[in-house]
């Protein structure tokens, strides 16, 4: 059940023969449908211990500003450097800085429908060098992330221009805030309200899929984006359990059949 300590990696040619080999599907099957759906798997594009790092980032990120109440004129940004210094972590004058520019702070407060778009550990245009140092990146993990994203855009803009939607996969939880924060980057980037070309994946057998798919509504009304998910019933479920029954944790699947069903609908 295991199996998440034993991804392959690959060398940047190979990642490089992947990228190509993805344009030329969306290239080949254009010839017979004029409209065509291409699913992207990340964890064939990069090395995987940098997702988890970026997971791990990503997760503490959100549950402090998740954690933050929202007041009429937000979330208090105050409350967001405190709850912070709470788990270890303080920031520079100039880091702070940083911050509020990314989201988008004013009057003390950001959004409480749109910070998901702009609180991400790794930007695919602009990576926040404070909320990098939440996961802990080095130069190396940034370098390759960069190459990631470069490969992404290379593929999406393909399908873009070959009329092909894209799905961004889903994988198991100790990668899933890394792959939700990169695709949630690039539906904000090319997605446009009267046409969606990139799809988020959403487990709907995860007990976080309810938040995260309001968060995902919230902000797409409040930044004119179309909602552009794909949902999917059950897929990790035997290894997410058995891995969480071995680190001593609670399950993130839910209970039973109709808890699952209830959130798929």
């Amino acid at each position: 059940a295991i199996e998440h300590q034993k991804h392959s990696e690959y060398t940047r040619d190979e990642v490089t023969e992947f990228i190509q080999g993805y344009k030329d599907t969306v290239t080949g099957i254009k010839e017979l449908h004029d409209r065509n759906v291409l699913e992207v798997k990340f964890s064939a594009l990069t090395n995987t211990e940098v997702l988890r790092k970026y997971t791990t980032g990503q997760k503490t990120l959100m549950n402090v500003i998740r954690s933050i109440p929202t007041t009429p004129q937000g979330k208090c940004f105050e409350t967001f450097l405190k709850n912070f210094k709470v788990i270890g972590f303080e920031f520079s004058e100039s880091e702070i800085e940083e911050i509020k520019s990314h989201l988008k702070v004013e009057n003390g407060y950001f959004s409480a429908n749109t910070w998901s778009a702009y609180a991400h550990v790794f930007g695919i245009s602009n990576t926040c060098k404070a909320f990098a140092r939440v996961s802990g990146f080095n130069e190396e993990d940034l370098d390759n992330l960069k190459f990631l994203s470069n490969g992404l855009h290379e593929i999406i803009s393909h399908c873009k221009a070959n009329n092909t939607r894209v799905l961004l996969d889903a994988e198991q939880t100790y990668l899933q805030h890394a792959l939700h924060s990169l695709s949630e980057q690039f539906c904000t980037m090319y997605n446009f309200k009267s046409k969606a070309i990139c799809f988020n994946t959403v487990q709907n057998y995860l007990k976080e899929s309810p938040l995260f798919v309001q968060e995902e509504i919230d902000k797409c009304k409040a930044l004119n984006l179309p909602l552009a998910l794909k949902l999917v019933r059950g897929a990790y479920m035997v290894e997410e359990t058995a891995l969480a029954a071995q680190e001593g944790r609670e399950s993130p699947i839910w209970d039973n059949f109709d808890l699952t069903t209830a959130s798929y609908h």
